[in-house]
């Protein structure tokens, strides 16, 4: 006589191994958060700008850099920022202001304080001048 118990036993542990769920693999670790990107666009009445004193507000500031004119930075602690752009402005996009991860982009501001004709240096009235934060 065969013992039914001991093979009904192995029969159901076979079957509870069958039903587990199929092991999965973890999922992979998000994308690091990139910085973002604003474009600082300047609208001048004037073909011969030669230097924007700016400042940006709204939370920290990674870097600002633009291709064919010289910056000069305020601290990075200095809040708001203050930065002067100077060398052949000209309407569109003057620089660019980069953002640590996750900073709200609609937050920032910026202002625009004094703007200098090129070569001269001659301070100019602000009216007409625009300075904006595009994405």
């Amino acid at each position: 006589m065969t013992r039914p118990l001991p093979r009904l036993l192995l029969a159901a542990l076979l079957a509870l191994a069958a039903c587990r769920d199929a092991p999965t693999r973890p999922e992979p670790p998000p994308p690091p958060a990139q910085p973002r990107v604003l474009r600082l666009v300047l609208a001048t009445p004037h073909a011969d700008d030669g230097a924007l004193l700016f400042t940006l507000a709204g939370g920290a500031v990674d870097s600002v850099t633009a291709p064919g004119a010289k910056l000069h930075l305020a601290p990075a602690s200095a809040t708001p920022r203050r930065v002067l752009l100077r060398g052949a402005l000209a309407a569109g996009e003057v620089a660019r202001v980069w953002l640590p991860p996750g900073a709200d982009a609609a937050r920032y501001q910026v202002t625009l304080e004094q703007v200098a004709a090129r070569g001269s240096y001659a301070q100019r009235a602000l009216p007409g001048y625009t300075l904006t934060l595009a994405p």
